[in-house]
C-alpha cells in the first residue's frame, strides 16, 4: 500500500512538472495568393502550437466531448487501429477539431473560432492523432483516476472513533 501511495505521489509529481510539447503543423496554402505570399517568405510554412498539461476544467470538457464519440465495441475490443481512427476522424470531424482546440488552448474560455478553423484547415489525420496522443499523455488521466481512487477511501473522522475523549480537557467546556 505504501508503494502505491509513494508511486501516486510521484504520478502527480510528474503531472504537474510535466513540460509543455510543441508541434510544428504544415500550413496549407489556401489558394494561389497564399502559395505565393508563402514562397516570398510573407506567410508561413508552419505553425507551432503549444500544449501544456491539461488543467482539470479542460479534462472536464474534453471527456465530455468523448463520450458523444460512438465507436464499434466490437472494433474496440481489436485496438485502435489506422481503419478506426480514420473512421473516427471522418465521423467526427468537428468534435475532433474541438477536442484538440481545447487542448492547444487550455483555458479556462473556450477556444476561438479562428483556431478551430486553422485546425480544420490544415491538419491531416495523421497530424490530428499526433495531437490526440500527445493530449492523452499530457492529461496524464491515469494520476487523476489514482487521486480520486485514494482520496475516496479517505475519512476525516473514523466511525469507531469518539471524536472528544473524556480524559482531554477543552477549552469550550468549562467545569462548574
Amino acid at each position: 500500500m505504501e508503494k502505491e501511495n509513494q508511486k501516486t505521489l510521484e504520478d502527480v509529481v510528474d503531472a504537474i512538472t510535466t513540460k509543455e510539447t510543441t508541434i510544428e503543423i504544415d500550413i496549407i496554402a489556401r489558394n494561389r495568393v497564399y502559395k505565393w505570399l508563402q514562397k516570398r517568405g510573407w506567410h508561413p510554412l508552419k505553425k507551432k502550437y503549444v500544449m501544456r498539461p491539461l488543467v482539470i476544467g479542460n479534462m472536464y470538457r474534453i471527456s465530455r466531448l468523448l463520450v458523444g464519440i460512438n465507436v464499434n465495441s466490437d472494433e474496440a475490443k481489436k485496438g485502435l487501429s489506422l481503419a478506426i481512427a480514420h473512421k473516427m476522424v471522418v465521423d467526427h470531424m468537428d468534435t475532433m477539431v474541438e477536442i484538440v482546440a481545447i487542448a492547444i488552448h487550455n483555458q479556462r474560455s473556450l477556444p476561438g473560432d479562428q483556431l478551430k478553423s486553422e485546425l480544420r484547415d490544415n491538419l491531416t489525420a495523421q497530424d490530428m492523432m499526433k495531437l490526440l496522443l500527445v493530449m492523452l499523455h499530457q492529461s496524464n488521466l491515469q494520476a487523476f483516476i489514482h487521486s480520486i481512487i485514494s482520496t475516496a477511501g479517505l475519512n476525516v473522522l473514523d466511525k469507531n472513533e469518539n471524536p472528544i475523549d473524556s480524559n482531554e480537557v477543552s477549552p469550550l467546556i468549562q467545569e462548574r
